[in-house]
């Protein structure tokens, strides 16, 4: 059965490790925006196929189509039609739209993606590269791991995998506009028929092991200015571990990157407060969230 080129992306792009920004603000909530989402990308794929909105759209789903015929009207791209399943190999996709460019002739493929965010908010954050991993690999070469390479990268896809098809955008339906990105020509169809297994994928024996804790890996210390505010690093310990402080409290502090290794941390931290005579130190675990890093205090 053909994989679906999102869930490729994860896998394979991103190795499995999850897709976390820091000091993004304005995003909105995932799951509303998922619903919210869904309800833009019918009303398109609706114009797509009959040239007008369904009957009984609310209204602000009206207003976020309009911005994005705007936005394709001044690309010159009239709409063709919605929904194509498309595939190279053993990957899939359905293509959101299909388009004519009205000067060349050209077939452009379209790929809608939706944010709660404004056009402000989406442009600050669209470049800003994972915290955990911040470069993928692409090809033969290494690429920035952001919004804007995910949703490059499932345009290149639907581009190389419809026939004639020459050009694409992906269109950014924000709360108060729209913008259109073009196609990265630099993403060879190579990258997507290539057989590749995600880099991190186990051995066999850690998989029979089910849910098995994953041990203390040292991490870089990302600095108390970006992963304690408030705090002060004042002693190195290594490049993983410093006395942080604030007030008159002292910490040793150390990061890590998922909450199932903190336990882990944890007990490393407390093998080292003993081994320096630290014990009027707190103990600090930090690890990346969301929008900020999550901090694990023991005293």
């Amino acid at each position: 059965m053909a994989k679906g080129i999102t869930t490729w992306i994860k896998d394979t792009m991103l190795r499995g490790i999850p897709f976390k920004r820091l000091g993004c603000s304005g995003m909105g909530k995932p799951q509303e925006g998922l619903v919210k989402g869904r309800k833009i990308d019918l009303a398109f794929k609706a114009v797509c196929e009959t040239g007008t909105v369904p009957p009984g759209t609310k209204a602000w789903v009206r207003r976020r189509v309009d911005a994005i015929l705007k936005s394709l009207h001044k690309a010159n791209v009239k709409l063709r039609c919605a929904n194509v399943l498309v595939k190279i190999g053993g990957l899939r996709t359905h293509l959101d739209g299909v388009g004519t460019h009205k000067h060349s002739g050209e077939t452009v493929v379209l790929e809608l993606k939706s944010t709660q965010a404004t056009l402000a908010s989406h442009r600050a954050a669209y470049d800003v590269p994972c915290s955990t991993q911040p470069t993928i690999k692409v090809g033969s070469t290494k690429m920035a791991n952001t919004e804007r390479a995910h949703h490059a990268l499932q345009l290149a896809f639907g581009v190389h995998a419809l026939p004639k098809a020459t050009r694409g955008y992906v269109i950014i339906s924000a709360s108060d506009g729209a913008a259109l990105y073009p196609l990265n020509k630099g993403i060879a169809l190579g990258v997507f028929t290539q057989p590749c297994l995600p880099a991190h994928s186990p051995p066999a024996a850690l998989k029979r092991q089910g849910k098995r804790k994953s041990k203390f890996t040292p991490k870089k210390w990302p600095g108390s200015n970006i992963a304690l505010p408030g705090w002060t690093d004042v002693t190195k310990i290594n490049t993983s571990v410093f006395v942080a402080q604030k007030n008159k409290q002292r910490a040793l502090v150390t990061a890590v990157a998922n909450r199932r290794q903190t336990s882990g941390a944890v007990q490393f931290l407390r093998a080292l407060q003993t081994k320096l005579k630290l014990s009027s130190h707190a103990l600090i675990v930090a690890r990346p969230g969301n929008s900020q890093w999550i901090c694990h205090l023991v005293k």
